[in-house]
């Protein structure tokens, strides 16, 4: 008996499902139904856990290491290792400071310089998703790494996007005693916003009110990032805080995109990570899905980007669906997909909706399920 091949690839659903519950309820939902499905569970989703992801779905490996972190305090940091040792693959921890005036990226460039002393490492991927990050625009990154922020004197300073007194010591940005090592490696970040570094669309902008500051203090953060800007363009001759993504990570991006990072969408480096049309050829059906489809969350998601490898793969890719309007069912019909099914068995209130997703994500499973055996049936005679 040849087994149907299923990979299983949702992205979270509403009522607080992860992506990685999704994945298991829509597993289970087939294993009730039948024997005859051999399943393979790849969570879309870039969170905390995405280099767990990868690690596993590409047979990876994890490398242990201690760094310096913030506030000059050690801590075990972990990356991940693909290619035979060439690839690195590191997301920070998000910082555990919450006062504005202590956060900095320098843990972050540790992690990197952890990375980077690896030789056999010839490129490293980054990840910055959703969450809390400090609002320095990559200067302590830029510091754990060897870059060197000076005063007028020549003397090196500390430098803090909430400190005007001291950021306005700042008069180069000098990248002489950057770690040899990063010319050698290619850094690509996967950016979680495609903003650049400053305005109301900027890093002090978007991060500063996540970390509770008033909109006095962004005012402040964004005026210093701005002044920071002004410094790298006449010393640097650099533009990179126009660049798409400079804003990531509460600047970040910025901050790597100085020393040549390239800046990249986070949803389509995670799926290049994932080598994931190989993937996607190595199986007879793919099954992605979310929270709800429509018009406007489609583009900005993943689910989207599997069924277009479907497509170009000629492997079936089907949607399962939170909640989708008949109106919507065309636009997901153009994204590729070969079938979509709605996980909402009726007319319900949103409450109801919320409450039992997981119930009516399993059913969809199930009555899926025995649709593939209907078909294998049908296809048996000749059908």
């Amino acid at each position: 008996m040849s087994l149907l091949k299923i990979l299983i690839c949702p992205e979270p659903f509403q009522g607080g499902l992860s992506a990685h519950k999704v994945s298991g309820v829509i597993a289970d939902g087939l294993c009730a139904t039948s024997t005859e499905f051999e399943l393979q569970q790849v969570p879309m989703v870039i969170d905390q856990r995405v280099v767990q992801t990868i690690v596993e779905a590409c047979g990876g490996e994890w490398r242990d290491t201690v760094a310096l972190g913030d506030q000059g305090r050690t801590t075990r940091v972990q990356y991940g290792i693909l290619h035979e040792g060439r690839t690195a693959v590191l997301m920070p921890e998000r910082t555990s400071t919450r006062t504005i005036e202590e956060m900095s990226s320098f843990g972050a460039g540790q992690l990197i310089k952890a990375a980077i002393q690896d030789r056999l490492v010839e490129r490293v991927y980054f990840y910055l998703p959703e969450g809390i990050w400090p609002v320095d625009g990559g200067m302590g990154l830029l510091q754990a790494l060897g870059v060197s922020l000076l005063d007028p004197d020549g003397k090196s300073i500390n430098w803090n996007p909430n400190n005007l007194a001291n950021m306005a010591r700042l008069t180069r940005v000098d990248f002489k005693g950057a770690l040899p090592r990063l010319k050698q490696v290619e850094v690509i970040v996967a950016c979680d916003v495609s903003t650049p570094l400053l305005g109301r669309q900027g890093a002090a902008w978007k991060w500063g009110s996540q970390t509770g500051a008033n909109f006095t203090v962004i005012e402040k953060m964004d005026q210093a990032l701005t002044y920071l800007a002004e410094i790298n363009q006449k010393t640097n001759d650099s533009g990179h805080h126009l660049l798409s993504g400079a804003a990531a990570g509460g600047g970040i991006g910025y901050g790597l995109a100085l020393l040549g990072a390239k800046l990249r969408p986070a949803n389509h480096v995670f799926l290049e990570n994932l080598d994931f049309a190989e993937q996607i050829r190595n199986v007879d059906l793919v099954i992605t899905g979310q929270g709800q489809s429509d018009r406007q969350t489609l583009p900005q998601q993943l689910a989207p980007l599997v069924l277009q490898l479907c497509q170009q793969t000629g492997t079936p890719g089907i949607m399962l669906s939170g909640s989708i309007r008949t109106q919507e069912l065309e636009t997901v019909f153009a994204s590729g997909a070969w079938a979509v099914f709605d996980a909402t068995p009726g007319i319900m209130s949103t409450a109801q909706l919320l409450e039992n997703a997981a119930e009516h994500v399993y059913f969809s499973a199930q009555q899926l399920g025995r649709l593939l055996l209907l078909g294998k049936r049908l296809g048996s005679k000749g059908l």
